[in-house]
């Protein structure tokens, strides 16, 4: 599973929405974010993705978002390295620092 945490979209023009516009927003990323730590409870293989290439800069972010609404921070590691070369099946040339990689 590829889950998109994408918490720098935090738009700017929020600031025009309602209250309540800004409250439902606010909540639904909470539990967006809370969903790595869901999953992770229960055993689903994930990994964290950002939207385009030029966002990927953000993955740590995203990562320890995801770490501080209840993911292990070693397993929010892994969600940006380790799991998606998995996923993709590349992970004897990508996702870990070892020899011959």
């Amino acid at each position: 599973m590829i889950l998109r945490l994408d918490f720098t979209e935090a738009a700017d023009r929020e600031g025009e929405q309602p209250v309540r516009v800004r409250e439902d927003r606010e909540r639904l990323r909470k539990e967006e974010v809370a969903n790595a730590g869901q999953l992770h409870k229960a055993g689903v293989r994930f990994c964290i993705r950002s939207t385009g290439s030029s966002n990927a800069r953000n993955l740590p972010y995203e990562a320890a978002m995801a770490a501080a609404y209840g993911l292990p921070p070693d397993e929010a590691l892994k969600a940006i390295t380790v799991y998606p070369a998995q996923i993709l099946g590349v992970a004897d040339q990508l996702g870990s620092i070892e020899t011959g990689k």
